[in-house]
């Protein structure tokens, strides 16, 4: 199976050897993620292709209509295919479900492939 699903605590081993990868000494904890996941679990999103999760987004609300996309990571081998648009545009949905009216997304000027 393929695509965009919730996030389950069983997922969070994926998910943080994916946060590493994506982003080395600049990661998230592992206690950061799993916070994340208990405290947003409707704005924590998975993509996976097979058994593989290859992609994940988390977000959180704030201020009742002010929502942040705190990171969005694609295992470097399936960038370019969709993964991230998919994972950005489900989070995006939820968002507005929410009754967000502002998503903010906070980028690294070191980050070259997220500022393309």
């Amino acid at each position: 199976m393929e695509g965009v699903r919730s996030a389950v605590p069983g997922d969070l081993a994926e998910i943080i050897r994916l946060e590493r990868m994506c982003f080395g000494i600049q990661a998230y904890s592992p206690r950061l993620l799993y916070t994340l996941l208990t405290l947003f679990p409707e704005f924590f999103l998975v993509y996976r292709v097979g058994d593989r999760i290859t992609g994940y987004a988390s977000g959180v609300k704030r201020r009742n209509v002010v929502c942040h996309l705190m990171s969005i990571c694609v295992e470097p081998s399936m960038r370019r295919k969709g993964v991230g648009r998919s994972l950005l545009a489900a989070v995006e949905k939820r968002f507005s479900r929410s009754g967000c009216l502002v998503s903010r997304l906070e980028v690294s000027l070191l980050n070259k492939a997220a500022l393309r």
